[in-house]
């Protein structure tokens, strides 16, 4: 049998046996399967008395081109402070196809550059797993660019002269073992972080150039490119700008980066 290459590799959301698109093309997933090893010694023994794998679960990471942001809305990164929603993945590399049930979205970032598409790196924890076959197909659309971004403000001011973008989620998904089964049984989010940074090409002093403690409201719309576009707003309230850094070399442009946190966000 011949070696499978990227071209068999397939991710979706699935129900049942009907498969539904994760709003992307992947690029670099990867799937690992996570155990801890308990080695225990005893006196007087020349090899270890005990040793046993527990703590099991699964992780599918992966990065994509974004198409849509349906299935990162409603699973990754929820608006007004929503919970998560577990949900099935499957995945197949040509030879092995698996489902994962009760799977829960750890972390999303989004990024967007001055070239190439806009692109998404999801990671997500399953407790279990099972051989599963399904046919996934992805969205026709192109992916979204640089274009796509139709506002983005800074506690109202305007960032039009932008170099790079990215934010996103940590929704911190702890992963608990509980009774005698070496698989963990409990899956759950936590405190969601919102995170970001805003590196542009500075042109007037912003109310948040200098500022020693500053809370703001970041606003960013995103345009995607179906038939009928639909464009989503992400407004992050009271997020909490954690540097702010002013570069300057030679006779270049002067660049002006923010890092921020924030702890709420709200689609429309």
């Amino acid at each position: 049998m011949s070696s499978t290459t990227g071209k068999s590799w397939k991710i979706a959301r699935y129900s049942g046996t009907t498969p539904y698109n994760v709003g992307g093309i992947p690029t670099s997933p990867k799937f690992i399967k996570h155990s801890a090893h308990d080695l225990e010694k005893g006196t007087g023994q020349r090899r270890l008395v005990a040793l046993h794998a527990t703590n099991i679960y699964w992780e599918l990471a992966w990065r994509m081109k974004l198409q849509r942001l349906d299935y990162i809305i409603a699973y990754a990164m929820p608006s007004a402070e929503a919970d998560l929603t577990a949900h099935n993945l499957f995945f197949t590399d040509g030879i092995t196809s698996r489902g994962f049930t009760n799977v829960l979205i750890d972390k999303c970032d989004i990024e967007i550059a001055q070239t190439g598409s806009i692109h998404a790196d999801l990671v997500a924890y399953g407790i279990s797993s099972e051989v599963k076959s399904i046919t996934p197909a992805y969205d026709s659309d192109s992916p979204m660019s640089k274009a796509s971004l139709t506002t983005l403000t800074v506690g109202g001011v305007a960032i039009p002269k932008w170099t790079d973008i990215r934010f996103g989620v940590s929704n911190n998904v702890a992963r608990v073992p509980t009774g005698t089964t070496d698989t963990i049984t409990e899956l759950y989010a936590r405190d969601p972080n919102y995170n970001g940074r805003i590196k542009f090409a500075k042109t007037v002093d912003p109310a948040f150039g200098f500022a020693e403690v500053l809370k703001s409201t970041i606003i960013m719309a995103l345009r995607d490119n179906q038939t009928v576009p639909v464009t989503k707003t992400f407004t992050f309230t009271s997020a909490a700008m954690k540097s702010n850094t002013v570069e300057v070399q030679e006779l270049d442009l002067v660049y002006e980066t923010i890092d921020w946190d924030g702890d709420r966000v709200t689609i429309a």
